[in-house]
C-alpha cells in the first residue's frame, strides 16, 4: 500500500467509526442496579462489621513497597493489623 492508500483507508475507517452512534453501544442501565439482590439477602449469615467492613486490607506488599525508603506513607486499614 503506498502513502494515498493508507490516507484513503484511514479516512474510510474515521468516517465509518463517526457513525457509530451512543444508542448502538450498550448504555448502562440503573434498573439492573435497582433490582440486583443485595449480599446480605443472597448470605443470610452474613455480618456487618463496623470498623472492619468499610474498607478493604492493602496489600502487605504494597505496604513495604510504599514504606521502603524509612517514612510511613501507608499504614493498613483499622481492624487488619
Amino acid at each position: 500500500m503506498n502513502e494515498k492508500q493508507i490516507k484513503a483507508l484511514a479516512k474510510r475507517n474515521a468516517a465509518k467509526a463517526a457513525k457509530v452512534k451512543p444508542s448502538s453501544q450498550r448504555a448502562y442501565d440503573q434498573t439492573v442496579e435497582k433490582t440486583r439482590k443485595s449480599f446480605f439477602a443472597t448470605n443470610p449469615d452474613a455480618q456487618f462489621h463496623k470498623g472492619i467492613n468499610e474498607f478493604y486490607p492493602l496489600p502487605q506488599n504494597q505496604i513495604d513497597i510504599e514504606n521502603s525508603k524509612g517514612t510511613v506513607y501507608l499504614k493498613q486499614n483499622p481492624g487488619y493489623n
